[in-house]
């Protein structure tokens, strides 16, 4: 029985040797292969970042706030970026859209937008803006994100007035003002990210009169972009007409199909109450119009995001 023993444990053993000295797999050879790579492309950059290259001082610094083929090191990163910015005062620009790019501290965009030269651009505007807006909890200013879209309005910057219509409209970071949000939605370059609530506006009568004709012209641009909350409502325009007519009816449940279609529960509801009081016909014609309007639709938005 020991003999027996003995003899197994060996095998084990042989096994377990055998088993670390086979190749790497494909999968993992490759991944060896990246890190060299990259380990070898910050080795060449480096030497030219030593040598005073600008470009090559930024590449450095972005290979250390990324650990993009070196240990990730902070410190170290905003060394040489200081470095590339002193060399050629030109990478500032590219050293602040980078840092504006990443959602991590602030603090470092901000820095680096204060050392932009001036005057600053609108479209730098609109990146710290919106850093303040998105960044983390803790972090996050929603009223120095409004006076960087307020600046880069001013300075022809035509999306601001997106940012700063739902800001208004939402109250984010200032008091709810429905007629100063409705001002700034109708100077929005693209209706897409304005026609939701301007539709809801017209229905609630919300720094204007109500104007239900209005609502159904805004909610069909916001439901055709993919919006299931104005799809939905737009629906319901045609159900809540009175007298609803059969026309009023097979637009509602075409409608609520395609809310349906983009995730809204309640119009899924709501359409299988509809079908029911449906002739077939009706039903079937209200399907492919239905189908037809998701096929020509063009990308969707988030109804409760801001624009990016």
């Amino acid at each position: 029985m020991a003999m027996i023993k003995n003899t197994l444990c060996r095998l084990v053993s042989i096994v377990a040797l055998a088993a670390c000295a086979l190749p790497p797999t494909i999968s993992d050879s490759a991944a060896a292969s990246g890190v060299e790579r990259q380990s070898t492309k910050h080795a060449k950059f480096l030497i030219l970042a030593e040598q005073g290259h600008g470009s090559a001082q930024l590449v450095v610094a972005q290979d250390y706030a990324l650990g993009d083929g070196v240990a990730r090191d902070a410190a170290r990163a905003d060394r040489w970026f200081d470095r590339a910015a002193a060399t050629d005062p030109k990478l500032i620009r590219l050293i602040f859209q980078f840092h504006a790019s990443r959602k991590n501290n602030i603090t470092r965009a901000a820095n680096w937008f204060a050392r932009l030269p001036k005057p600053v651009r609108a479209d730098d505007m609109m990146r710290i803006a919106r850093r303040y807006l998105y960044a983390k909890p803790g972090q996050r200013s929603a009223g120095k994100a409004l006076d960087f879209f307020t600046r880069a309005a001013e300075q022809g910057a035509a999306e601001a007035h997106e940012y700063i219509g739902t800001m208004y409209f939402q109250g984010l970071g200032v008091k709810k003002d429905y007629a100063v949000a409705r001002r700034h939605f109708l100077q929005s370059p693209s209706p897409l990210a304005s026609a939701y609530p301007l539709g809801v506006m017209n229905i609630l009568g919300l720094g204007m009169d109500r104007n239900i004709r209005s609502a159904r012209l805004w909610l069909e641009v916001a439901a055709r972009s993919g919006h299931p909350i104005a799809a939905s409502k737009f629906a319901e325009l045609y159900a809540s007409t009175d007298p609803i007519t059969g026309a009023n009816r097979l637009n509602a449940f075409t409608w609520h199909l395609v809310a349906a279609s983009l995730g809204s529960m309640d119009s899924r509801r709501r359409a299988m109450r509809l079908y029911m009081d449906l002739p077939l016909e009706m039903g079937l014609a209200a399907k492919a119009k239905a189908a037809r309007i998701m096929a020509a639709m063009r990308p969707k938005t988030e109804p409760s995001q801001l624009p990016h």
